[in-house]
């Protein structure tokens, strides 16, 4: 399967922040069976153009987006993120029939609320390290993949959404693929 992995975080008020959980998501997921790119969208002038030409030149199967903020973070001037992020989410399958999955900590914070708000095939609620992978290979052999954890989806009678497990043992997992954001 052929995955692309968006950081949509374009939020650098203070210092640009390591999309680390993004990092730590990808570095779960089997490289030896998928390929793998990362579009980290916080220095694009143009996020939309962006998004547009990688996902026309690797032509995934499945976007996987992380989105860090809900806001600016900002008392001063409030600036409400979630439109934007909308915006990228709905340009998707405008271009691409990739499966769309949304996550990251904004995701978490509302899953059901922001999954019915950007309507993507999927959402990951909670730490994503496992959930990414184990959806990424029950649908690559079609199986179930109903019960994961933190999955939000929709079915029959709506919204569904499975509550989200922590990782019981941090060490068992791979190390944060920092290198996959270094000079982009």
């Amino acid at each position: 399967m052929r995955i692309l992995f968006v950081s949509t975080n374009r939020l650098r008020t203070v210092m640009p922040p390591m999309p680390l959980g993004l990092a730590s998501v990808i570095a779960q997921v089997d490289e030896s069976r998928h390929a793998l790119e990362v579009l980290d969208l916080m220095f694009e002038e143009r996020p939309e153009d962006a998004l547009t030409s990688r996902i026309g030149s690797f032509a995934p199967d499945l976007i996987a987006i992380s989105i860090r903020n809900i806001d600016n973070q900002s008392a001063l001037q409030t600036e409400y993120l979630l439109p934007r992020e909308k915006a990228l989410v709905e340009h998707c399958p405008e271009i691409s029939p990739a499966t769309l999955v949304v996550g990251g900590p904004a995701f978490t914070v509302s899953p059901i609320a922001i999954f019915e708000y950007l309507e993507p095939d999927f959402g990951i609620a909670g730490e994503g390290e496992i959930a990414v992978s184990d959806l990424v290979e029950c649908r690559e052999a079609g199986g179930d993949w109903c019960a994961i954890p933190g999955l939000v989806w929709r079915g029959d009678g709506g919204t569904r959404a499975n509550p989200p497990q922590p990782v019981e043992d941090l060490d068992s997992l791979r190390l944060p693929r920092r290198e996959l954001f270094d000079g982009q």
